[in-house]
């Protein structure tokens, strides 16, 4: 699986105590140390190592890549904290960035352990919940690999229908992203997951669209993640607020049949 001493991140520098700053996580984007060398230019399988796909698979095949993730966080060390030596005559003026490393430690400590709930999630609802037992044609999977390796989980919902809702005639109708999740040692790939979404419900008939509910008022996710995909809210962002994308509405998707339907062409995140 996924291990902070090599793999994606071997061509990390290393710093004077010759650990490896867990603080950078790897991007889907080849390092430019990589692109910039006669050696990537003379061998493209070595750069095509680095760029991810997008699968859609069956729930046991989802169900075994979750597993794979949350074994990865917990048995690769992923979770723990990796504390760093400081010499004695060099405490004054390490300080300042000691108290930033520790800043950045307890943000690696929450996205980790996000990461490791939202994944035993997944799994608890891939297993018991009554609806997808019910109606399984009605949900999708996808998984986001890096060779093989899974990084990242999507749990599309088709359409969901309560009986206490009502539809006006033409109401645009949002097949659901339920569940969404990343390995935390990776970065930029969680747009290749929604991408597949928003293909998806364009080839079910429903224009792209899609709807993700943010609970408790999560401004990393609201600000930081899906705003910036194009996914817009009318309710108050502090309490918990469905957001919704029209792909062909914004300007941060474009439709390429070249492509194989709507790209996402903003920013890349998480």
């Amino acid at each position: 699986m996924l291990r902070r001493n090599h793999s994606f991140n071997s061509h990390m520098p290393l710093s004077s105590d010759n650990a490896l700053p867990r603080r950078r996580s790897f991007s889907i984007f080849p390092p430019i140390e990589i692109l910039n060398t006669e050696v990537a230019y003379n061998n493209p399988g070595l750069i095509k190592g680095y760029i991810p796909i997008v699968r859609e698979v069956n729930k046991s095949q989802v169900l075994q890549s979750v597993r794979q993730i949350s074994d990865s966080l917990i048995s690769e060390g992923w979770l723990c904290q990796t504390p760093r030596r400081v010499k004695q005559g060099k405490r004054n003026e390490q300080r300042t960035n000691r108290n930033e490393e520790l800043d950045e430690q307890k943000l690696w400590k929450k996205r980790s352990r996000t990461a490791r709930n939202m994944v035993e999630g997944i799994e608890k609802v891939l297993e018991l919940s009554p609806y997808i037992k019910k109606d399984p044609n009605n949900y999708s999977y996808f998984v986001c690999y890096m060779e093989n390796v899974p990084i990242g989980i999507l749990l599309f919902i088709h359409f969901f229908y309560d009986n206490t809702e009502h539809f006006q005639i033409n109401e645009p109708i949002y097949p659901e992203v339920a569940l969404l999740c990343t390995h935390p040692g990776i970065r930029n790939c969680s747009h290749l997951l929604i991408e597949k979404a928003v293909n998806k419900s364009y080839e079910l008939g429903y224009l792209g669209n899609l709807k993700l509910s943010v609970k408790n008022g999560n401004e990393i996710l609201y600000n930081v993640v899906y705003s910036r995909m194009g996914f817009l809210t009318l309710a108050d962002e502090d309490a918990d607020a469905d957001m919704f994308l029209q792909p062909s509405e914004s300007n941060l998707w474009v439709f390429s049949p070249s492509y194989g339907g709507y790209r996402f062409k903003g920013q890349r995140v998480l």
